[in-house]
């Protein structure tokens, strides 16, 4: 679990797909990269300063309206702006990983890191539901970072990305030579 992030005095939850696709209809923020407007930070961390479930209800209500009171006195801070900045950054940019020889071969111009968009999301979402299996629910209550890492495990599985370096498959490779030439000497003990 990420560490706990506080803005303006609103302890934020992870980042779930169902945050980004309410803060995509109450700001019309598309997550492609392009900044979240400041004006629209206070509704931002409200959104994500509880479930998304309980944000969705929330939104309008009279406790929205105080908690947006209570923070817009803080948001014009310029530390507020950066810090809510880094929250998104975090939770919307991919994982730096590797195209592979296959991936390359089909044409895939895979970029070591990519923002995640409004098509990303979607693809995101198919992939929830169709090889995941999880309804509607089960993709908005997904952390987005979690469904990120399952997705690429499942590209890496398929030969389209590798999410290690040469390192770590040198160590990979050594340490199976290591079993390999223990097992042979275990069997010469047998005989």
């Amino acid at each position: 679990m990420p560490d706990p992030v506080a803005i303006a005095g609103a302890r934020l939850h992870p980042l779930s797909c169902g945050h980004v696709l309410l803060l995509s209809r109450l700001t019309g923020w598309e997550p492609l990269g392009t900044e979240y407007p400041a004006e629209d930070i206070p509704s931002g961390l409200f959104v994500c300063s509880r479930p998304w479930r309980e944000a969705w209800r929330g939104v309008g209500t009279w406790r929205s309206r105080r908690f947006l009171r209570r923070v817009a006195r803080n948001v014009a801070l310029p530390e507020v702006g950066k810090a809510w900045a880094d929250y998104l950054e975090r939770a919307l940019v991919l994982p730096v990983f590797r195209r592979t020889n296959r991936a390359q071969q089909r044409g895939l111009n895979v970029p070591a890191a990519r923002p995640v968009g409004a098509p990303f999301l979607l693809r995101l979402r198919l992939f929830a539901l169709a090889e995941l299996g999880l309804g509607e629910d089960g993709f908005c209550d997904m952390g987005l970072a979690d469904l990120v890492w399952l997705w690429l495990a499942r590209a890496e599985d398929l030969g389209e990305v590798r999410l290690s370096d040469d390192k770590e498959f040198d160590f990979v490779d050594w340490a199976k030579e290591q079993d390999r030439l223990r097992n042979s000497s275990i069997g010469k003990e047998a005989e």
